[in-house]
């Protein structure tokens, strides 16, 4: 019930909210790009309908169907609320609100596999408030933590090369983001993630007189 009720239909309306950015994002290729498009002030109110909906039915699957005892929760779905509404603050670009609930996600699901993505996305939620220590802190927990878990997620453990590089970008730290970058499209990423991480790195070679690198 958990599942496929509130839960499911928030995490329906978090994803129509991400392809309507998809679909609206506007690059300036005569910039480096950042590996991650977020939007505009203006483009996340746009989104607030499709991530308060969200946020609204993950809340009401937390209220209505937790069952915590003995300091355990027995509803599964119950922390992949919390993680959407974490995912749903950010793309608001309310930060401090995703910020609080990605790090209540980590101390309250230490045993759980959540625990990496949230990390992950308090990491992306740092890099965006502009705390790159904090930002980079984060990363090395979590790398830490994949480096003790060979079963870790897959999907963690190949965003996380372009979370750092992100982060570099971020900061025009553009030699310092080419390995993470390089370490990223070795990976089976999907084809528009590596596409967007192979121009990337020609824009970098480019900017660094690199030009047959570059022309690769």
């Amino acid at each position: 019930t958990g599942h496929y009720n509130q839960y499911w239909n928030g995490r329906e309306s978090f994803r129509e909210g991400v392809a309507q950015l998809d679909k609206s994002a506007k690059d300036n290729f005569n910039k480096i790009l950042p590996v991650y498009y977020y939007g505009t002030e203006q483009e996340a109110q746009a989104l607030n309908p499709y991530m308060d909906k969200a946020i609204e039915k993950a809340s009401l699957n937390i209220q209505r169907h937790s069952m915590f005892f003995n300091r355990k929760e027995l509803v599964r779905y119950i922390d992949d609320s919390y993680f959407l509404i974490g995912v749903s603050f950010f793309y608001k670009q309310e930060y401090n609100k995703a910020r609080r609930t990605f790090e209540f996600v980590i101390n309250e699901y230490k045993d759980n596999e959540i625990k990496y993505e949230a990390l992950l996305w308090l990491a992306k939620t740092q890099t965006e408030l502009e705390k790159y220590n904090r930002a980079q802190s984060v990363l090395d927990n979590l790398q830490n933590e994949l480096d003790k878990n060979p079963k870790a997620p897959k999907k963690v453990v190949m965003a996380l090369p372009l979370v750092k590089a992100d982060m570099y970008i971020k900061q025009k730290k553009f030699a310092q983001a080419k390995e993470p970058l390089l370490d990223a499209v070795y990976m089976p990423q999907k084809k528009l993630i590596l596409a967007r991480s192979m121009f990337i790195l020609g824009q970098i070679y480019q900017k660094e007189g690199e030009y047959y690198r570059a022309s690769d």
